[in-house]
């Protein structure tokens, strides 16, 4: 029996494969697509975005260790105290027989109306959609050769040839068939 594509349509097993193979082809169309576009998405920008305090300062954000656009708790008390204004006083609470001694407490004794507000101005890196389009065309590209090296590949594999004729399509019966 001659091997064609005719033969091996007739096999369960190329049926199973090529379903297989399809599926992966698409799988290998979108991940590296959305791979790219997540990678492209614009981010935070420590080096740019900056706490502007009330009373007039400024403090770039990745000088003081800010974690992203959405403040934690300890983000929002360490832009309260960089934009502190006021006088704080600090006493040791050691007693007499040396109890707790070296240990510091604060109390704040003048504060201005403006002391510990805030704006945090958030910046986000801008996206490159030439870059983005390109990528995503390029690995669509390669998908597409590595599936086809794959796929004659097999052919050759199974049918001893690169090219195998392709099936003829009936129209109503098998005497009567399209060229």
């Amino acid at each position: 029996m001659k091997k064609d594509l005719n033969y091996l349509n007739s096999k369960w097993w190329y049926r199973l494969i090529k379903v297989s193979f399809v599926f992966l082809f698409l799988l290998s169309f979108i991940l590296p697509v959305v791979g790219i576009i997540f990678k492209n998405t614009p981010k935070f920008d420590n080096s740019e975005s900056y706490v502007k305090c009330a009373n007039g300062k400024k403090f770039i954000l990745n000088q003081h260790d800010f974690s992203d656009s959405f403040a934690w708790r300890s983000d929002k008390e360490k832009a309260e105290n960089i934009c502190f204004d006021g006088v704080i006083k600090f006493r040791d609470m050691g007693n007499s027989r040396g109890f707790l001694s070296g240990f510091m407490t604060s109390e704040i004794v003048s504060e201005t109306e403006n002391s510990g507000k805030y704006e945090l101005i958030s910046k986000y890196t801008k996206t490159n959609w030439f870059n983005m389009i390109v990528m995503s065309l390029l690995s669509l590209a390669l998908t597409i050769i590595v599936f086809e090296f794959i796929r004659r590949l097999f052919y050759y594999i199974v049918l001893g040839s690169f090219l195998p004729e392709k099936p003829k399509k009936y129209l109503f019966f098998k005497m009567i068939y399209k060229d």
